[in-house]
């Protein structure tokens, strides 16, 4: 809901959604809990729930609480939804998210408990876009309750797969008309006019370097393109000799370190980062670089390795894609922001 300062000042329909808030605060906070609950990563697709189980099922705990409150609902075929208040042909869009990025580790609570605690609600998906969706919900509710007339129609559009690839909007489109113009409550307090540009690169190559230049079988990091891995795992053939320490559980270990997992010369290393979102890259610390710095000082083979040595010479620690050439930026945006986010 948006921070208004309270004074004498204020107009009488402002003192009223102020008491309409109040009124509503249990229930906008036990709604919150409810579906941050739900684990809304992206899984694989199954019928009727085009980016899984999660996602679907927070996409219909939304409908729900939008349908007890007396809006108007709509489905359209799992893979985004919106709650509407008004009348009129044109229409306001207030997007928000429903999907979550992995939960990564370090959490002191259940990432999907919802808990309170201290005033505040804890788990994935409370800040980005949860706590949003719910209150910009309850902002058409209390519309409602106060009968107050809008000039067109205001519609929350809660998508489902915004953190990996915004294909929930593309069908959107195809089924409704465009609105009139819309804001989204997923940046900064009071507002932002810009938002970056994404674009996903894949690159792939067929090769046996790896088997003919070392004894690994295996590289794997990374559980979605936009966050920054926290862990990256190395598979050997054969036992691995190094003075490392070593792990039952790569999330216990130390950011910027590599470990053996299980057993001292073992086949199995891991390298352990600090897990931050893809647009600010720089926040974190990547765990695929920290285990290919590794590797490079202590497998001098690897060095005839041509893949890997573009992903270590030309991304390797570097947030903005200087190495690779296209580094840019302007007084607005800002710096551009790369992020190796997968690897296998």
């Amino acid at each position: 809901m948006p921070m208004l300062s309270n004074n004498e000042e204020q107009s009488a329909p402002i003192k009223e959604i102020y008491k309409e808030i109040d009124q509503y605060k249990d229930q906008i906070v036990s709604n919150i809990s409810r579906i941050v609950r739900c684990k809304s990563v992206m899984e694989k697709s199954q019928p009727g729930k085009p980016f899984g189980q999660g996602p679907y099922q927070a996409l219909q705990i939304a409908l729900e609480i939008s349908r007890e409150l007396g809006l108007k609902t709509a489905d359209l075929d799992g893979y985004v939804g919106y709650a509407e208040y008004g009348e009129g042909e044109d229409y306001v869009a207030v997007p928000v998210h429903l999907d979550v990025v992995p939960e990564g580790t370090g959490w002191t609570v259940d990432p999907y408990s919802g808990v309170v605690k201290d005033g505040k609600i804890f788990g994935r998906g409370s800040s980005d876009n949860k706590s949003p969706a719910i209150a910009a919900i309850y902002s058409l509710k209390i519309l409602k309750d106060l009968n107050i007339k809008t000039k067109r129609r205001v519609r929350v559009i809660f998508g489902t797969n915004e953190e990996t690839g915004m294909e929930c909007l593309d069908y959107y489109f195809k089924k409704e008309s465009l609105p009139l113009y819309g804001f989204s409550p997923d940046a900064g307090y009071p507002a932002y006019n810009r938002e970056k540009g994404i674009m996903s690169l894949y690159l792939e190559k067929d090769t046996n370097e790896l088997a003919r230049c070392t004894d690994i079988s295996s590289i794997e990091a990374g559980n979605a393109f936009n966050v920054v891995p926290e862990f990256c795992t190395v598979t050997f053939n054969t036992p691995y000799k190094d003075d490392l320490e070593v792990l039952s559980d790569i999330s216990k270990g130390e950011p910027g370190k590599v470990y053996y997992i299980n057993e001292r010369y073992g086949k199995v290393i891991a390298s352990r980062g600090t897990p931050a979102h893809g647009s600010t890259p720089e926040d974190g610390l990547n765990a695929i670089a920290v285990m290919l710095e590794y590797l490079y000082e202590k497998l001098p083979n690897i060095k005839e390795c041509g893949f890997l040595n573009f992903i270590w010479n030309k991304i390797g620690y570097e947030p903005d894609g200087a190495s690779l050439g296209i580094a840019m930026e302007d007084s607005l945006s800002g710096k551009l922001s790369n992020n190796l986010g997968l690897f296998s």
